[in-house]
This record gives structure tokens, C-alpha cells and sequence, in this order.
């Protein structure tokens, strides 16, 4: 889960609170990385174009107040994004999202540790919670900011699929955890495919422009025809666009997440298809057990990547 927003498919509304709490921060965080980056990014291409509209004659600004800002506001920029850790408290909340969303499913579909006829299966639920975000400080601060903490953990909804059939419970985690998580996997494939394409699209057009205009500019000058500041300065402003882009693309790891979440989104939707008989009990655990595995394990995946 990371480029484009990492959240979970929206289909469900009976999770406790610190998971609602704890999905809203990451979304939250994630976003004031991606605009600090995208600053950070920015203000490279951004000072040479300032350096070709003085150029130009455009903007009325000595060369050396120009370089003292363009330094000042990055160095202040990196030490916001560096001292407010926003990348790894998203981590840290969606890695807890996710551990919370897991623990509640486990508890709906009577997986251990909570499987049936247990003692208290409720308090073991809340101690579960607890320990899902006992050991990240970083968690609690942005949990801390949020009123969906304060519900009970255990939502009345919750306590009744737990107490329904079989089949009932089966039907509901087709319907509100393995389709909507297939369907959420394979839309972010999709949408990153076409995301790298139009970056990539848009570096090689930049690239492209650079070269052209490097080469107009040499061949002017092996022509014996002057230079000016206007034409020098057009090169480095594309060159420097053409940075910025590869390294938001490095950021948002397009590619990469594509083929990861199109082989998740293939799985998911082929545990559909396996899916063993109610009449198995045993056998339908156990295929309950690798859906939740093959989720925990994309997720892992994607701490890795990102």
C-alpha cells in the first residue's frame, strides 16, 4: 500500500476505533510526506526558472539574492521534512492499521486467538489492540489527535458477526474483506500502470526538450553566433525539471507497486475461486488462515519497497 493514498477498501464500517484512528493518520501522514518531497523536488527547477526569468529580464533580482533565498528556503524545507519524521510515523500507523484490521477479522471469524468457546474473547481482543500499538511512540502521538479512539473497541456489529453462523460470517468476509481487498488491489495496478506511463511520458518529453535545445545552443555557438544568458539558462531549467521528475517517480515507486499489488489482486481474487465448502470447517479455516497471510505478507512486501 504507499503511492497514491495507502488505505484500506472502504466497504466495511464495523471496525473499532483505533483502527479507524489509526488508518485516518496514516493517510493523513502520508500526504504531508508526499508534499514535502514534492517541495523539496520542486525547488530546484524552481530556482532556474527564476534564473531564466532574470535572464529574460522578466524578474528584477541579482543572481546572488537569487542564490540565497533558492539555499535558504531548501535547507529550511529539508529540516522541516527531516524533523517532523512524517514518513516514518506513516509507516509505523499503517503497519498498525493494518496489524488492527487483521486482529479484528481474526476475532470475527473465530481464528486464534480468539476461536471458539474462548474464555473472555472480548478482553482478548482489547489486549490484542493494546499490544498492536503498545511499542510505537509515534503511533500514539497521532492516535492521541483523534476522537475515534475513544470508542469501545468492541463495536456491537462486531460482537454480532462473531455470534452468527457459519455461513453468515462466510459471507460476510467474502463480501467485506476478501472482494472489496481484491477489487482495492487490483484498481491501484491499474492506476499506477497509468500513473508511470504518464511520467515516464512526461520525463522523456522533458529529456527530449533538454537535448533539442542543448543542441541549438551548440550549434549557435560553433557557428560563431553570441550567446546569451536568456538561451544558457534553458538547459539547466529542463535538466533540472528532468531531476525532479525521475525522483518523484523514485518516491511514488509506480512501477514496482504495479506488478506488486496486480500479483496480490490475482491471488485474492483466485482464494475466491478455491474457496473449500462450509461443510469443511477445518479446510475453510485453514483457506481463511492463507487469505489473511497472503494480505499480511503484501504488506510487508510493501514496507520493503517503499
Amino acid at each position: 500500500m504507499t503511492g497514491g493514498v495507502q488505505t484500506g477498501p472502504p466497504s466495511f464500517d464495523a471496525y473499532p476505533g483505533l483502527y479507524v484512528a489509526a488508518d485516518a493518520a496514516a493517510v493523513s501522514l502520508q500526504r504531508q510526506h508526499f508534499l514535502g518531497e514534492a517541495v523539496l523536488l520542486v525547488l530546484n527547477p524552481l530556482s532556474a526558472a527564476l534564473v531564466l526569468a532574470i535572464a529574460l529580464g522578466v524578474v528584477r533580482l541579482q543572481f546572488a539574492v537569487l542564490t540565497a533565498f533558492s539555499t535558504t528556503l531548501l535547507v529550511l524545507v529539508l529540516w522541516v521534512v527531516r524533523a517532523s519524521r512524517w514518513q516514518n510515523q506513516w509507516y509505523d500507523c499503517r503497519s498498525a492499521a493494518e496489524d488492527l484490521k487483521r486482529i479484528t477479522w481474526r476475532y470475527l471469524m473465530q481464528l486464534d486467538p480468539f476461536p471458539p468457546g474462548a474464555p473472555a474473547p472480548d478482553a482478548s481482543f482489547v489486549r490484542a489492540m493494546e499490544e498492536a500499538v503498545r511499542d510505537h511512540p509515534d503511533v500514539l502521538r497521532a492516535l492521541g489527535r483523534r476522537a475515534h479512539v475513544l470508542a469501545p473497541p468492541v463495536t456491537p456489529e462486531m460482537q454480532r458477526i462473531r455470534r452468527a453462523s457459519a455461513s453468515e460470517r462466510a459471507e460476510i468476509y467474502l463480501a467485506s474483506r476478501l472482494r472489496p481487498e481484491a477489487a482495492w488491489y487490483a484498481a491501484k495496478a491499474e492506476r499506477f500502470a497509468a500513473a508511470d506511463r504518464r511520467w515516464f511520458a512526461g520525463l522523456i518529453l522533458v529529456q527530449v526538450a533538454a537535448v533539442v535545445s542543448a543542441i541549438v545552443l551548440a550549434a549557435r555557438v560553433q557557428g560563431g553566433g553570441a550567446g546569451s544568458a536568456a538561451a544558457d539558462s534553458w538547459v539547466p531549467m529542463l535538466t533540472a525539471f528532468g531531476t525532479a521528475l525521475m525522483g518523484w517517480q523514485r518516491s511514488k515507486r509506480h512501477a514496482d507497486l504495479t506488478m506488486s499489488y496486480s500479483a496480490t489482486a490475482q491471488k485474492l481474487a483466485g482464494f475466491e475461486s478455491s474457496r473449500p465448502p462450509l461443510a469443511e470447517p477445518a479446510a475453510y479455516l485453514s483457506w481463511v488462515e492463507r487469505v489473511e497471510a497472503t494480505l499480511a505478507q503484501e504488506h510487508e512486501a510493501w514496507r520493503h519497497m517503499t
